[in-house]
């Protein structure tokens, strides 16, 4: 297959950025004002930034412009609703009790755990169920009078599944005060999302998922909720993000956003079926495979799952040499030894977790490329 044009099937890591995005955000890049500052170039720079914040606000149902954040991506946002909300004074002084999931993403497994290791918070740690869902009594069980924030990811980003948000946000308000967040970062532009909807308080979302500018991401805040700054400095983002605006990336941020929600009627059947037409082959060609998506409530793009007796790290590499670009898991955990912390939360064998791939698709694949995927695996040697 050297000779085949290459088919890229990662797009859960990064999705390629959009040739109309590109263009505006080439068109952005001459706006040399200072957002902050008050001259007329600096008067169209900032009439751009609240244009895009606007779009954004608009895709995801939020009550008003004000409540989207900008922030360099969803690990900031991630880290910024949870150390943000670990910086709030307590009038009695307690350390404030955090609620994650085992199957987070890293970005909030990570800050969560150094919150606990520098004495901020309590922490405790929900288990998944075997399709890395959180069960409602499990969550029920685990609030207490002090939770001051839950965080649960909306859709796993190495397996695709959907947890019930709003069904879970309701046990929450029921048995509690809690702050309730979730990563929406693969879900936005692949299923509906509104915050609204989901009545959260805090949710993370991110540009390069569906098709926008790397480095560029944004944290939506209820009105009335309060959190410390991460970076300190100018009044930037409503004295919540100092730093200067990226301009060109957020208006690209907005048009990916606003192109990709305007798809997904249509990209989300049309992606289900590719999935199920791409695991049809690979189980008639792997009799043992073992798939990890769960068929249904799960994102329509992503489809991991394992050849028991092959290791992962192996595979990519051949199929790379395929022209098949994919990985096993998270683009942020790829260089890490260990085996996938989500695949294991969800109590997979050993031989299951070191043999798992990650293919993920977008508005550009086609069923050419599903083809080609399921060829490059029919060609993997015995040994891999």
């Amino acid at each position: 297959m050297s000779d085949r044009r290459r088919v890229y099937a990662d797009y859960n890591a990064t999705a390629p950025l959009r040739d109309a995005v590109k263009g505006v955000v080439i068109e952005a890049m001459g706006l040399v004002g200072n957002p902050s500052a008050i001259h007329g170039e600096a008067v169209a720079a900032r009439y751009a930034v609240e244009k895009a914040r606007r779009m954004i606000a608009k895709a995801i149902a939020a009550p008003a412009p004000e409540c989207v954040v900008f922030t360099s991506g969803g690990s900031e946002s991630n880290n910024f609703a949870l150390k943000g909300i670990a910086a709030v004074p307590r009038e009695n002084g307690r350390k404030p009790h955090f609620i994650v999931t085992a199957a987070e993403h890293k970005a909030v497994l990570d800050a969560a755990r150094q919150l606990e290791r520098l004495g901020r918070i309590e922490l405790t740690i929900v288990s998944v169920d075997a399709e890395a869902r959180v069960r409602a009594d499990d969550l029920r069980a685990a609030l207490r009078a002090d939770t001051a924030l839950v965080s649960i990811i909306l859709a796993n980003n190495e397996v695709g599944s959907i947890n019930p948000i709003r069904e879970l946000v309701k046990i929450v308000r029921e048995n509690s005060s809690a702050i309730f967040h979730t990563d929406a970062v693969q879900a936005l532009g692949r299923i509906p999302v509104s915050v609204r909807d989901l009545d959260v308080d805090l949710m993370t979302i991110s540009a390069h998922k569906v098709g926008g500018p790397q480095g560029i991401g944004a944290l939506y805040i209820r009105d009335g909720v309060q959190l410390e700054p991460l970076i300190s400095g100018g009044g930037q983002e409503s004295h919540l993000r100092a730093g200067t605006e990226n301009i060109p990336a957020i208006v690209g941020f907005a048009h990916a956003v606003a192109l990709a929600v305007e798809e997904i009627p249509r990209e989300l059947a049309r992606q289900v079926v590719l999935r199920e037409m791409l695991w049809e082959e690979l189980r008639e060609t792997f009799p043992t495979a073992v798939r990890n998506t769960p068929i249904t409530h799960s994102l329509p793009n992503t489809l991991n799952f394992s050849l028991p007796g092959r290791e992962s790290r192996r595979m990519i590499a051949l199929l790379d040499e395929a022209g098949v670009a994919c990985s096993a898991g998270s683009a942020c955990t790829s260089n890490d030894p260990e085996p996938s912390h989500v695949l294991k939360a969800m109590g997979l064998a050993e031989e299951v977790v070191s043999s798992a791939i990650r293919l993920s698709f977008g508005p550009a694949t086609t069923d050419d490329d599903i083809a080609s995927v399921a060829r490059a695996f029919q060609s993997l040697p015995q040994d891999s």
